[in-house]
């Protein structure tokens, strides 16, 4: 595997060349450098363990400055297109089904790119395609192409799954609560639902969280997770309540859950 310094430098050599009076050879010399080296690996998508970026959770802002396979954060999908500055990129992917096409932001030297939020994808085979000046074309970096209708694709080895809030509304009455994996052998959810006892709603454990149902009422809005022992607030909800004992807890707000 190309190391991500000697990969920067000899990409760098194709944009000092796009600067001068070559521009058709640098857009073929960028094109072809990006599909040999992040190709190599024979790999449908790289996933992000701080190693190429600094965090696993991509912001949206974030520049781009390189193009290949899809690549895989905690909270999404980041997707790139090698291309020329002024054409209009779109991809579209089937786990939205095919009924949206979402448009690419330029970057410098024909950079394109659109990072999709996720909160839950589950382990499964994706095809996508770009949409580049009105002509569907397959992702050039992929060497993975489905034997059926020949689109690219990536195969997602293990499920995606990222929570932005917490509890979600289920029902009418019946909220889920999330609290993200940290080796926790034990979690339990304690509130005025349950008199703040641990032992009358433990949480399951499935895949990156521990997650629990609750049949609440509107006066039963405090409430936190008790985990290996330590009452910890709910790092998923913004609002902290007090407890008849002065205890700083997590707090449901009427006007967004108890809606009627």
């Amino acid at each position: 595997m190309i190391s991500p310094l000697k990969y920067k430098k000899l990409r760098n050599r194709c944009v000092k060349l796009a600067r001068r009076a070559m521009p058709m050879i640098a857009v073929f010399c960028l094109f072809n450098f990006n599909f040999l080296f992040l190709s190599a690996e024979n790999i449908s998508y790289k996933r992000v363990t701080g190693a190429f970026f600094d965090s696993s959770r991509l912001d949206e802002s974030t520049r781009v400055e390189s193009v290949g396979v899809p690549v895989i954060f905690d909270n999404g999908i980041l997707f790139t297109f090698s291309g020329l500055k002024d054409d209009e990129v779109f991809v579209s992917t089937s786990f939205l089904d095919w009924k949206k096409r979402v448009k690419m932001k330029a970057w410098s030297y024909g950079v394109f790119s659109v990072f999709l939020p996720i909160d839950f994808l589950p382990k499964a085979n994706y095809a996508y395609k770009y949409l580049v000046n009105g002509i569907w074309q397959n992702d050039a970096s992929q060497p993975f192409f489905s034997e059926v209708d020949g689109l690219s694709f990536f195969r997602l080895e293990e499920s995606l799954e990222y929570r932005r809030v917490s509890p979600v509304q289920i029902s009418s009455r019946a909220y889920r609560f999330y609290l993200e994996d940290k080796g926790f052998a034990e979690v339990a959810w304690i509130g005025e639902g349950n008199n703040w006892n641990p032992e009358s709603s433990p949480m399951k454990k499935q895949g990156k969280y521990w997650s629990v149902d609750k049949l609440l009422q509107k006066n039963q809005t405090l409430y936190a997770f008790y985990a290996d022992g330590q009452i910890m607030l709910d790092p998923l909800n913004a609002y902290i309540g007090k407890t008849a004992f002065s205890l700083k807890v997590s707090r449901m707000l009427e006007n967004l859950y108890f809606i009627p």
